[in-house]
């Protein structure tokens, strides 16, 4: 978003620039700005739209003392028992747990969770939904896979 913020103002005050000087705004610049913009915009948006179809009518009651997740959806409720998780997989643009630096791009901050059970079933959470579930169960196993763009696929996916 920084750098959105930062490059359309450094547009803004070429265009004024042009504007005052020159009398005109050169076409290729304005054009240039709009496509860098929608490209910044319209990838966060998608991915606002896919964790919100994911997460539309979710709710998800983590419960420490009896060792037991209930995920409620659309009104059916699966209840799990920690023991019944194989693993837990985060997935995320840039895995905080590599990478040395920070990276620029927006969706950056952008991440779900693929929780696969013992009985070949998995689901999915946003971090919309929750953030840093693998601190809330230490016990279960987290493994960490960039994903160049955090998108929920489901054709791909699938085991």
């Amino acid at each position: 978003m920084l750098f959105l913020i930062l490059f359309l103002s450094l547009m803004f005050m070429l265009m004024i620039y042009f504007f005052y000087y020159e009398k005109f705004v050169p076409i290729p610049l304005i054009g240039i700005t709009v496509v860098i913009a929608l490209l910044n915009i319209v990838s966060n948006l998608v991915l606002h739209v896919n964790y919100y179809k994911e997460d539309k009518r979710k709710k998800i009651l983590i419960d420490s003392e009896n060792e037991i997740i209930k995920i409620t959806k659309n009104g059916n409720e699966k209840i799990f028992h920690y023991n019944e998780i194989i693993k837990v997989t985060k997935i995320e643009a840039t895995s905080s747990k590599f990478s040395r630096y920070t990276s620029s791009i927006s969706w950056r901050l952008f991440y779900y969770y693929r929780i696969d059970f013992k009985d070949n079933s998995h689901q999915y959470i946003t971090r919309i939904l929750v953030q840093n579930f693998e601190k809330l169960i230490p016990s279960i196993h987290c493994e960490y896979v960039e994903q160049g763009y955090p998108i929920i696929r489901r054709s791909i996916c699938r085991s």
